[in-house]
């Protein structure tokens, strides 16, 4: 088996993980969790030592009651992460840029440090094609750029609406945005979880042998 077998075995393999829908709700109750943050900027502890201590366990629990006996697992290679700098560098870079070009076109007052705030689901929503390149890196399915395409624009939308009807508060469109978000999220997981569950019934191996008889 060549490198090339492999990164598609590897690929395969990290896809039929990801079919639960359980990053995406675990993606969704983070985004609608933000809003807490900005109320109360302790928690950020608690969800730091939720997310060393608990999360990682809980992941491993449920990937065992309900995802690997219906697709199997495979201890996949955990190669370092390839953080690509110049790549991120290069998003970074186009991404305040065009913030700058949509508040000239909105407002015309580019100096104006409140309008950057203001820009701030659309930064956010751009900064989501990284892990959504990531996760086409990872997988092999170009539909998780999907992802990424849907938060921009979506961010765009938000920010554009905040520049012509500024909100009371600078991070109001951003806490919308990230509750919006993530309950989009949690839909999509959700439903993709009831779905893996109707299509991937757990097969009993003394039954289906014996039937084989």
């Amino acid at each position: 088996m060549n490198d090339k077998d492999l990164v598609k075995t590897g690929q395969d393999a990290y896809r039929a993980t990801m079919k639960d829908g359980f990053i995406e709700i675990l993606a969704g109750f983070f985004f609608m969790m933000t809003p807490v943050i900005f109320i109360q900027p302790a928690f950020v502890g608690i969800f730091v030592l939720i997310y060393v201590l608990f999360l990682p366990q809980y992941t491993e629990i449920f990937r065992k009651k309900y995802t690997n006996p219906r697709v199997g697992y495979v201890k996949l290679r955990t190669d370092p992460l390839d953080y690509r700098p110049k790549a991120l560098l290069t998003l970074l870079f186009i991404v305040i840029i065009s913030s700058g070009i949509l508040i000239m076109l909105m407002t015309q007052d580019v100096a104006n440090y409140y309008n950057w705030f203001l820009v701030f689901p659309f930064i956010l929503g751009a900064a989501l094609l990284a892990p959504s390149a990531y996760l086409v890196y990872r997988t092999g399915a170009k539909i998780y750029w999907g992802f990424g395409i849907v938060a921009t624009i979506f961010g765009l939308v938000m920010s554009t609406i905040t520049l012509t009807y500024p909100p009371d508060g600078p991070f109001d469109g951003l806490l919308a945005f990230s509750i919006l978000l993530g309950f989009g999220l949690l839909i999509v997981g959700i439903v993709k979880f009831a779905y893996f569950l109707h299509s991937n019934p757990v097969i009993d191996i003394q039954e289906d042998s014996s039937s084989e008889q």
